[in-house]
């Protein structure tokens, strides 16, 4: 065939990992991948039907364990708030855009909402249990990644180094405790995941076909439904790509064609914009610069908190250039962090030395999508807060390289004894962090590995439950002893008038809440209808009333997260 694109083909069809005995991700001592594999790591490989059954496997197990444990998550800090706003925009579409009070919700008409407002939906048809449907629509979609973590290490050859990434991702324990309660970062971090997937598709095949790039568009809208800002990031690895692929003079694939491939990225851009705008109201008031004010908003966001790092009070606006770095260093698991340093190590290995191979431009996607968004950060450093909760959407992509890791680590030479060995070893580092989400559970997203200490050396240094959804544990102890005493009890609660419903929604039929002032500090005696008071350990709260006894702290390892006092 005319400058070999059958050959290409079949030789692409032949090396896949689901359609022959000995797949291409085996490297050689030279650096190349060799037609045969290892006699024992080719005796391992399982053909594809294996594969699907083993992310089935993984995917129900996922289900049970969030069906028995999602009622042991609190409500954090920004759901009330994304609840009543979701509720809001219901209104707006109810009545074809004539009440528009999701607009006035303080600073919210700059969020997207497509994920709050399913969850919304939801809960209109099931009115009980508003929070726990809102915390179940999170972790379906923290399990959705899983899919996406597959195909796309099918792309660079091997798509068991996917499913062993899946599972790095899901025994991660800040991306597990987020994957019940935060409905903004994980669902964004699902969509990214798919959205790469597809721009991996597209720059693998040599199609370049339309509909190609209206799923790329498709994908890039969903993530940017959910954060409108990351649309810029999304841009900004697409433009890399493409631009990889124009320097490894790839111009066969029928995707480099001049006009034609900006028609066809318009289009893309066309149909990601159209999706993001759909459930947004504030857009609908001007579909092409309100999403630019919105995203311009999200850079420079205006409110900055202060919060431990390093031991030290620092302004969320004023962080220092290695901020995101260390975060990823101290809250990743060490062995998921080696092996995932490696997997990185043979990406970069195969851009290089195969610059024009498919699995080159995959591991080109995977790469970006890992780095560009802490380079971008530490270059421009905007105003950040709460850990690395905005960087979440990373987490998958250091999960999918651990995968490639051990993938690399199975294919050196060696006799059966090691490798039986590196394969126990790898099963080892998967199960690592495991023991830690169970002492932790249900404040998996407080974990800190061995580099800082875990978490008790982490206390002091760092925030640790900084949404307060220990507020829950606190209150069902007050529920307890209310109901055993059958007074009326009342309690003094710390947070912001928005994030009351932390501990209202919880409270027994004996026990009423009342805010305190959470910007003023308090002393004194407790005010006279106000017999216990809940507070957190973030920002010192739980340094007011100096005089009154504690009588209970809500914890793990050791470390603090909400104390509740008695005169």
């Amino acid at each position: 065939m005319e400058d070999g694109r059958l050959q290409w083909r079949t030789e692409e069809v032949r090396g896949s990992a689901s359609t022959g005995p000995h797949p291409p991700w085996l490297a050689s001592r030279s650096g190349g991948f060799p037609d045969r594999a290892p006699a024992f790591v080719s005796n391992m490989s399982l053909p594809r039907p294996s594969v699907l059954t083993a992310l089935t496997a993984i995917l129900c197990v996922g289900v049970a364990v969030v069906a028995c444990t999602l009622t042991d998550y609190g409500v954090s800090w920004d759901e009330p708030m994304q609840s009543r706003y979701a509720e809001k925009v219901i209104l707006y579409f109810q009545t074809f855009g004539a009440d528009r009070s999701c607009n006035d919700l303080v600073f919210m008409k700059y969020n997207n909402t497509l994920v709050d407002l399913v969850a919304a939906l939801i809960h209109g048809v099931y009115p009980a249990a508003k929070f726990e449907i809102r915390h179940a629509v999170s972790a379906a979609l923290a399990l959705l990644t899983v899919p996406a973590l597959v195909r796309l290490g099918r792309r660079l050859g091997w798509e068991w180094a996917g499913v062993v990434g899946a599972l790095f991702l899901l025994t991660t324990p800040p991306f597990y405790g987020h994957a019940f309660v935060n409905t903004k970062d994980i669902p964004f971090a699902c969509f990214f995941a798919w959205t790469m997937d597809a721009l991996a598709a597209l720059v693998t095949r040599r199609t370049g076909r339309l509909r190609e790039f209206l799923a790329l568009g498709l994908a890039a809208g969903l993530t940017a439904a959910v954060r409108p800002g990351g649309l810029v990031m999304l841009a900004a690895i697409f433009v890399a790509t493409i631009a990889h692929a124009a320097i490894t003079r790839r111009s066969e694939w029928g995707l480099l064609r001049g006009w034609a491939l900006l028609a066809k990225s318009f289009a893309a851009l066309v149909v990601a914009w159209s999706v993001m705008v759909a459930p947004w109201p504030w857009a609908h008031e001007n579909v092409l610069l309100n999403p630019v004010r919105a995203i311009r908003v999200a850079s420079s966001f205006p409110n900055t908190f202060p919060f431990l790092f390093n031991g030290q009070r620092v302004w969320s606006n004023r962080l220092p250039w290695y901020y995101v770095v260390e975060f990823f260093l101290i809250t990743t698991p060490l062995p998921m962090l080696v092996l995932a340093c490696l997997g990185m190590l043979d990406g970069f290995r195969r851009v290089v030395r195969e610059p024009r191979s498919p699995a080159s431009a995959a591991a080109w996607v995977a790469l970006l999508w890992t780095l560009l968004p802490v380079v971008a950060w530490t270059a421009t450093r905007p105003n950040i807060y709460d850990g690395i909760r905005h960087f979440l959407f990373v987490f998958p992509a250091l999960a999918f390289w651990a995968g490639q890791g051990g993938a690399r680590l199975m294919s050196l030479p060696g006799r059966r004894a090691v490798r039986v060995a590196i394969a126990g070893g790898l099963v080892a580092a998967v199960v690592w962090p495991v023991h830690q989400i169970v002492r932790l559970h249900p404040y998996q997203l407080t974990y800190f590995n061995e580099l800082v200490g875990g978490l008790r050396g982490a206390e002091g240094r760092f925030e640790t439950e900084y949404w307060l959804t220990s507020y829950k544990e606190a209150v069902e102890w007050l529920n307890d002893r209310a109901d055993r005493s059958g007074q009326t009890v009342g309690i003094y609660v710390a947070t912001i008038s928005e994030a009351v419903e932390c501990a209202r929604y919880y409270c027994g039929p004996h026990v009423r809440v009342r805010l305190a002032n959470f910007y003023a500090p308090l002393t004194g005696p407790f005010p006279p209808d106000i017999d216990y008071f809940v507070s957190t350990t973030r920002f010192r709260h739980d340094e007011n009333y100096p005089m009154a006894r504690t009588v209970k702290t809500i914890g793990r390892e050791g470390a603090v997260f909400t104390v509740i006092k008695a005169p």
